[in-house]
């Protein structure tokens, strides 16, 4: 549903949104907007009086108007939201967002996707935005693996052998 009113704290959420990070979580952009100083009240009152009461208002405001405001920009296609080590993060510029996961650490490393071409014929529709989870080893724990059986390679054969 359209809100009908814009407030002092979207005012101060949409002024903190232009400045955010490529990916910020909600309580981000709520202490971005808390910190900011409310611009743009088109009232008509100037006075300091007002100008200090809706930046009290904004510097108090709930996590639940954050979530109302994204919830909004999300509708509108301004953000995005993605999983990301369970969390929800938001961005108003990535269209993807990429994860590889070490299965010996679980470390996540991210990367970009440019393209996803290669998958448009499988998919019945059009696409406007992916996230997408690779799990295997990572390079630093596959050249220690490679390391241990220089050093001992009859102790990684053994373990190998186990492991099948």
């Amino acid at each position: 549903m359209p809100r009908s009113r814009t407030t002092h704290q979207y005012k101060a959420l949409g002024s903190a949104l232009r400045k955010m990070p490529p990916f910020f979580s909600a309580e981000q952009l709520r202490i971005a907007a808390e910190a900011a100083p409310v611009k743009g009240d088109t009232s008509g009152d100037t006075s300091a009086c007002k100008r200090q009461d809706a930046s009290r208002q904004a510097r108090s405001m709930g996590i639940a108007t954050v979530y109302r405001f994204l919830r909004d920009k999300k509708r509108t296609g301004e953000v995005r939201s993605y999983l990301c080590n369970r969390k929800t993060v938001y961005t108003t510029s990535k269209m993807s967002h990429c994860h590889f996961v070490c299965e010996k650490t679980g470390e996540v490393i991210h990367f970009d996707v440019d393209s996803l071409d290669f998958m448009q014929e499988k998919i019945p529709g059009t696409i406007s935005s992916f996230q997408i989870e690779v799990r295997g080893t990572c390079e630093e724990c596959v050249s220690d693996m490679r390391a241990r059986s220089r050093r001992n390679p009859a102790a990684s054969a053994k373990k190998k052998n186990q492991e099948e």
